[in-house]
């Protein structure tokens, strides 16, 4: 079996690295749809994808007054 010139057959290429090179092609492909990653995200925006809201860092604070500790939860030694 001849290696396939990937400007003649770049499917056929596209194969044959696939099995014989899988670390490199699959890094590539990779590397290529993240290049694509800038041209995606605005045409999520137009058909209305909204963008998933920030993961809290902290606890939310209650809107109310604060209620005292009652003495017998202290930690008396």
């Amino acid at each position: 079996m001849s290696i396939p010139n990937f400007w003649a057959q770049p499917f056929r290429y596209m194969r044959y690295a696939s099995h014989e090179y899988p670390a490199r092609f699959y890094s590539i492909m990779v590397g290529a749809f993240g290049l694509a990653l800038p041209v995606v995200i605005p045409i999520r925006h137009k058909l209305g994808f909204e963008d998933s809201p920030p993961v809290p860092m902290t606890w939310p604070i209650p809107n109310r007054k604060r209620e005292p500790v009652p003495a017998e939860f202290d930690d008396a030694e």
